[in-house]
């Protein structure tokens, strides 16, 4: 995979900005497993299944947007206007069929594993435009925020086992409303709405398209940043209403499937606090509650989403070094705690919690020569102790999350 693009951003004058971002992505995949399904009635014998994947993805996005400052009034405005551009090209042919069982006791992993059919060969581009204007206006200590956005999105679909073609149509109107107060204490309440839309990539297991995902969303909360502090604390409680959203088909392995309506209840807390020059400090923590609300399976009705924690956390910490030994290097570590989920809608089992840690170095070349400013080198660790946990589950069984990753970055800015 790579992917290119730029940002680019102009001051015309006091009151005017206008930004660019443009990105393009390729992704290609070449994937092919043996996957182990349940066992003969000699409690030895195992049944197998292969599935290959070949996919090539392409992705363009673009946007471009104008932000106005001027007054009305007693009113302060910052008004933004867009219109962004996004495209994707996906090819996927998978193949699915039954692999030579296996001998648990005596297992033979040198067995020829025959290519199986064609399950599934399929072309689709989707495009999508968006107009957006959003106004935050402020008076005296009060701020509004007001957004309005208007989506059309084409989906094309050529199946070539089916020997199908599907045209999908899609538009939507959305909008953002949010209001919050200042206090001199440093304290501020707000309250927002809005509601979403956003297009699906990909099939399912029939191999039509995905319908887009909608939502509309309430949200209190409290901001408070103390006085002379570089400190910010934030609460919010929210309820999230979503249609068509992806989960792991619960019929067959490796392919999504929508459920109707997902109602989700959850409160995030987080905290930022940077202590002086040299050690930064972060954390958050969210507790969700959700339910399948709305569902052609009466089953599930009213059960947990599949794959989501309940509960997640996480708690990081930044040092820099001053001393002229060591100047210029930075260390970093922290936690992160994943809660359970379930493994499908039915909710019959639990996929177990985790808690993984992570690290990073850093290092500022231009401490050792004013020379090479702007250039730094970072070396980051997630799952640094390589601790063993399941990340999903889907309808033959789990996987592992991510192992130890290693990360060496080398970026200069000018």
């Amino acid at each position: 995979q790579y992917s290119l693009g730029w940002a680019a951003e102009h001051q015309v004058d006091d009151h005017l900005t206008v930004r660019q971002n443009l990105r393009y992505r390729h992704l290609d995949i070449d994937y092919r497993s043996v996957q182990g399904l349940g066992l003969q009635a000699d409690y030895r014998t195992m049944n197998r299944q292969a599935y290959t994947a070949n996919e090539q993805l392409d992705t363009l996005t673009l946007d471009t947007q104008a932000e106005w400052r001027f007054r009305t009034g007693a009113l302060a405005h910052k008004l933004l206007t867009g219109i962004d551009y996004q495209h994707l090209d996906w090819d996927n042919l998978t193949r699915f069929g039954n692999a030579p069982t296996l001998d648990i006791l005596a297992p033979n992993y040198n067995q020829a594993i025959a290519l199986p059919g064609i399950f599934q060969n399929a072309h689709q581009k989707q495009s999508q435009i968006g107009l957006y204007a959003q106004d935050e206006i402020a008076w005296d200590r009060l701020r509004l925020q007001l957004g309005v956005r208007k989506d059309w999105a084409r989906t094309d679909t050529d199946n070539y086992v089916a020997r199908s073609v599907t045209r999908q149509r899609d538009d939507a109107f959305t909008g953002r409303a949010g209001l919050l107060y200042l206090f001199d204490s440093g304290v501020a309440p707000y309250v927002s709405y809005a509601t979403s839309f956003q297009p699906q990539a990909g099939t399912g297991f029939d191999g039509n398209a995905f319908l887009p995902t909608k939502g509309k969303q309430t949200e209190v909360g409290l901001k408070y940043q103390p006085t002379n502090t570089d400190m910010l604390f934030t609460a919010a409680a929210y309820d999230l209403r979503q249609s068509n959203v992806g989960t792991p088909d619960p019929l067959h392995a490796n392919f999504t499937v929508q459920t109707g309506e997902v109602r989700s209840r959850g409160i995030e807390l987080s905290a930022v606090a940077n202590l002086g020059e040299q050690l930064k400090l972060r954390a958050s923590y969210s507790h969700l509650d959700n339910e399948i609300s709305q569902t052609t399976t009466t089953s599930t009705l009213g059960n947990r989403l599949a794959g989501t924690p309940a509960e997640q956390a996480s708690l990081w910490a930044d040092y820099a070094f001053r001393g002229e030994a060591l100047k210029g290097l930075s260390i970093g570590g922290g936690v992160r705690r994943i809660g359970s989920a379930y493994t499908t809608n039915a909710n019959t089992q639990l996929i177990p919690g985790a808690t993984v840690f992570d690290a990073a170095v850093r290092y500022d070349f231009g401490v050792l020569d004013p020379s090479l400013r702007g250039l730094k080198a970072a070396l980051n660790v997630s799952n640094l102790f390589d601790k063993e946990y399941i990340s999903i589950c889907s309808a033959i069984g789990c996987r592992y999350g991510l192992g130890r990753a290693v990360y060496a970055t080398l970026k200069y800015n000018w």
